[in-house]
């Protein structure tokens, strides 16, 4: 073919203008799986649903069926107050897929519905061309839609820390329900429940042959098992129900009962007032606990203690009756250095006594403001919130920056004089051996030696000294980098 010719030139027209269509196809291809283009999927669960039920007999002998009826109930009474549930790494996994699989089967059905679209059209001899290349469009985004769904990674789901408890009832009424017979795994799936509770309850000899359990997500825990008397079934419930409250809860726990005297002393727990006289809670995550108890006319207690999981602690307080008036003194947050003018009172909370005039109470913490407030002769209760240091990263890059460089100018600086002084020394060393035995001259060196040799030394400390400070600064710049770039 010559160069000349009109296939010459129209080849390379027409593969260009192919060329630009494919990409323009594929960069909306591309675009649609663009994961910005997609909202970012979140766990749609608000409510995490518990269930009791009737605990399942082998005959229907009267106590048998009232066992089975009271056992549940005693158990349920026993959950007051779990009224909120940690999701677990396994749950808040499944959760997320479930999710992502909601998302998938939309795509799906979305897809259904165009393919459908689509063969209409095909079949459709008076159906515009447009309508067919906008259809073929949608299905490629939707397939795109479909690939990030499939490929997206649970772990990413944004996900709740905590969901509310709802202990569900049967729409029939009552406060338990009945699994009429049904396996206890496939009924808590049917109605809907994360957790059910249930058991089983024969009679064997003058005892009750009981089993407890609860069945999740995760499949069966066996909450208690043994052979027991009608009296005891109260004990039984306490036993299953802090068994179950790990369950519900999603968490370890901790029980905390806390009594006082006098009756009307304010009881308060990790800085909020949570009583008056007596308190209780079963749900305490375990861990540190902070019990400040304080009554007018008694000294204020502190207590500082630590409970264990599924440890169940009762603590009796008896405040001292105090002649001289004493203040509780609290810093949010706790922990702060507490002065009374130059005095040093201590770690807040603390008590003090009242002084009988208006003083300086000085509260100090690294990282926060130190703050002066007033303390009053007539104050009962005195907290003192702190602000933190705000600091910006990159002034404070720049100041540890100006500071480094300062440090390392002083230490070059202080360099000259060592070195001058050692040469000083030498010369004075030389001075010695060539001068003549026993000459003044041969003194005089050996003491400008000695001198200027000491001195020599004395600006080593100084370039050991500054060399630390040195140090001591890039691990200051070294820090405030590394906050910046987090």
């Amino acid at each position: 073919m010559r160069a000349d010719s009109p296939g010459f030139h129209s080849f390379p027209c027409r593969f260009c203008i192919l060329l630009i269509l494919v990409l323009f196809i594929s960069q909306s291809i591309v675009t649609a799986a663009e994961p910005d283009d997609y909202p970012l999927p979140e766990i749609d669960k608000s409510e995490w649903q518990v269930g009791v039920a009737v605990f399942e007999t082998d005959n229907a002998e009267a106590a048998l069926a009232s066992a089975a009826s009271l056992l549940p109930r005693l158990i349920r009474d026993e959950l007051t107050g779990a009224d909120l549930h940690e999701l677990t790494g396994p749950e808040i996994t499944l959760l997320a897929r479930k999710s992502l699989e909601k998302e998938e089967l939309l795509s799906y059905s979305t897809l259904n519905n165009l393919y459908s679209g689509r063969d209409e059209l095909l079949f459709d001899i008076n159906a515009d061309s447009s309508s067919r290349n906008d259809i073929e469009i949608r299905i490629n985004e939707e397939n795109a839609a479909l690939k990030y769904w499939q490929q997206f990674p649970p772990h990413r789901v944004a996900s709740p820390d905590e969901i509310p408890v709802i202990y569900s009832v049967p729409p029939e009424g009552g406060d338990i329900w009945d699994t009429e017979g049904a396996s206890p795994g496939t009924f808590r799936r049917s109605a809907g429940l994360d957790v059910l509770i249930t058991g089983k309850i024969v009679r064997v000899g003058e005892y009750f042959g009981i089993s407890i359990s609860a069945y999740g997500p995760a499949g069966e825990e066996v909450l208690w098992e043994g052979a027991a008397g009608e009296s005891e079934f109260e004990e039984i419930s306490i036993e299953a129900g802090a068994a179950a409250r790990r369950m519900v809860l999603g968490r370890p726990w901790a029980s905390l009962t806390v009594q006082s005297e006098p009756p009307d002393a304010v009881i308060s727990v990790n800085g909020l007032s949570v009583g008056v006289g007596f308190w209780s809670d079963s749900n305490l995550v375990p861990g540190k606990v902070l019990l400040e108890i304080t009554a007018a006319g008694h000294a204020p207690q502190i207590i500082h203690d630590v409970l264990a999981p599924s440890e169940i602690r009762k603590i009796d307080v008896r405040l001292e009756e105090t002649v001289q008036p004493q203040i509780l003194v609290r810093t949010i947050p706790t922990g702060a250095s507490v002065r009374l003018g130059n005095i040093w009172l201590g770690r807040a909370p603390l008590s003090v006594n009242l002084p009988d005039r208006v003083m300086s109470l000085t509260v100090e913490k690294e990282g926060f403001r130190t703050r002066t407030v007033p303390l009053y002769p007539e104050a009962e209760r005195l907290t003192i919130p702190l602000d933190y240091v705000l600091v910006d990263p990159v002034e404070e890059l720049a100041t540890a920056r100006k500071k480094l460089y300062n440090s390392i100018a002083w230490f070059s600086f202080s360099l000259a004089p060592t070195i001058i002084l050692m040469g000083v020394s030498q010369n004075y060393v030389n001075m010695f051996f060539t001068a003549q035995d026993g000459s003044s001259e041969q003194e005089y060196a050996y003491n400008a030696y000695n001198l200027s040799y000491g001195l020599m030394w004395g600006s080593i400390a100084i370039n050991v000294g500054l060399l630390t400070n040195v140090l001591f600064k890039l691990s200051r710049y070294l820090k405030a980098a590394e906050e910046l770039s987090n």
